[in-house]
């Protein structure tokens, strides 16, 4: 036995990859270690060494994964009562789990119910027992004294008016026509002093005066000033009278930050009378700031439209006829416009 193993570790020399650096040892039984054998490969053929590396560490992560694997494995394969013993209990047990859940439902629930029906039972007694005491205080009390107060003044005023009766028994003939004379005085000095309190005085002796013909009309309707009416300065026209008024430059409203529009307007403006075209020519300079202040409030495509024209104008003339004091502007025109966008 020993001679074969001699023969099966004993090669030689020159057919073993040995670096003269390196020594393999060889044990008693004329073995040669892995560690030696891996440390001999190493140094003869350094790609051959990666490449095993490589499959050592392939090799892990397989078993890693296998072993994650099998303890996947073993979670699924628990049953229900090793994964949920609590849950599982009170399944198996549904009168206990049943008995314990009303318990802590209800229990909470009664104890509160209790306390409340002790506590509306003894409000309720004690509502009870003050309605009985004042019912005892107002009908054996009470009442019995104002029943007696109540007799008492009925048995005076009886006495006084037995007394008043008798009086007037024993009064003469003349005596009973002067009080029924008194109490005629008093009641009409009564009356007139209610009426005279109301502003009307005592008695009239002529018809009152007239405040409203409407109660005093034998017909009575409604009209519209605007659709029935005439004015008068229309039904009398005078010459109309024309006025050309001086040219004003003013800034319209910006469409944006970059823009500065721009508009020379002239105006002139037909009046109803001579006075009226007297009046705005000596307050020409009030009447301008009113039209510029106007036409400010315009942009540049409402001047460039005959609706915002339209509208600029009626504006004008209404503006200036709140001014004028004598006479009206009947139209108002526009000699020259000129505008920048």
């Amino acid at each position: 036995m020993s001679d074969e193993k001699d023969d099966d570790v004993s090669p030689d020399s020159e057919n073993t990859p040995l670096n003269s650096e390196s020594e393999a040892t060889v044990d008693d039984d004329g073995m040669i270690s892995f560690d030696d054998i891996e440390s001999l490969i190493s140094e003869s053929d350094p790609e051959f060494e990666e490449e095993i590396n490589e499959l050592k560490q392939e090799a892990e992560a397989e078993e890693k994964i296998a072993e994650e694997q099998r303890e996947d494995d073993e979670i699924i394969e628990l049953s229900f009562e090793e994964r949920f013993p609590k849950i599982y209990k009170y399944l198996i047990h549904p009168y206990k789990t049943i008995r314990k859940t009303s318990v802590l439902i209800f229990s909470p629930i009664f104890s509160k119910t209790k306390k409340a029906a002790s506590f509306l039972s003894r409000q309720a007694r004690e509502i009870i027992g003050a309605a009985l005491k004042f019912y005892k205080i107002i009908f054996s009390e009470t009442l019995p004294k104002i029943t007696g107060k109540i007799k008492l003044i009925t048995s005076k005023i009886t006495a006084v008016f037995s007394k008043v009766l008798q009086s007037y028994s024993d009064l003469s003939l003349k005596k009973k026509g002067l009080l029924y004379l008194l109490l005629i005085v008093v009641s009409g000095t009564i009356y007139m002093g209610r009426e005279t309190m109301k502003g009307i005085w005592i008695p009239y002796l002529k018809s009152k005066t007239v405040y409203d013909l409407a109660e005093h009309s034998s017909l009575k309707f409604s009209f519209s000033v605007e659709d029935e009416w005439l004015l008068l300065r229309e039904r009398f026209p005078n010459p109309e009278h024309q006025i050309l008024l001086k040219k004003i430059v003013v800034n319209l409203i910006r469409k944006n930050k970059f823009s500065n529009p721009m508009a020379t307007i002239e105006f002139y403006l037909s009046l109803d009378s001579q006075e009226a075209a007297v009046e705005v020519k000596d307050r020409e300079n009030q009447i301008l700031d009113t039209i510029q202040r106007i036409v400010e409030g315009f942009n540049y495509d409402e001047l460039n439209s005959s609706t915002g024209l339209y509208k600029m104008k009626s504006m004008i003339r209404n503006q200036i006829n709140a001014l004028l004091n004598m006479g009206r502007v009947k139209s108002v025109f526009i000699s020259t416009i000129v505008s920048i966008p």
